[in-house]
């Protein structure tokens, strides 16, 4: 099995029950933003972007899985920490060359996922504007 079918395999396994605000499998967000990378790495890191924060895996879970270090890396900087807040977060996780397109893909994937909703349209707009990534 490739890294990216490995990928696909853990992170539909650790995602299985959970579901999107619309009820969707919660699958298909992270299997999106991997659809919009150009990389083998960054398909990798988009479909397990959301494992750490989401899902009860931890980054010493990742390398047993046998991911190398840049993975792990970036999986860990696209990982918001507990109380830190979301502009820092976002500025962070872009500092990353492997999460960076990752996490603008993401927030467009947000962005249309929540974009009827002001509070969410506002907090993804600024996120992509800090980055200079207007939506």
């Amino acid at each position: 099995m490739s890294n990216l079918e490995t990928a696909i395999a853990v992170a539909a396994a650790a995602h299985m029950d959970q579901k999107s605000d619309n009820g969707d499998p919660y699958i298909l967000h992270p299997l999106r933003v991997m659809m919009a990378q150009e990389t083998r790495e960054t398909q990798i890191l988009a479909v397990m972007h959301d494992m750490i924060e989401h899902t009860n895996t931890s980054l010493n879970d990742i390398y047993s899985f046998g991911f190398d270090d840049d993975i792990v890396l970036a999986l860990n900087a696209i990982t918001r920490r507990d109380d830190e807040d979301y502009l820092v977060y976002v500025k962070r996780a872009c500092s990353n060359p492997i999460a960076r397109p990752v996490k603008i893909a993401d927030l467009r994937d947000n962005l249309r996922a929540y974009g009827d909703d002001e509070e969410h349209r506002a907090r993804y707009t600024k996120a992509l504007e800090i980055i200079g990534e207007a939506p």
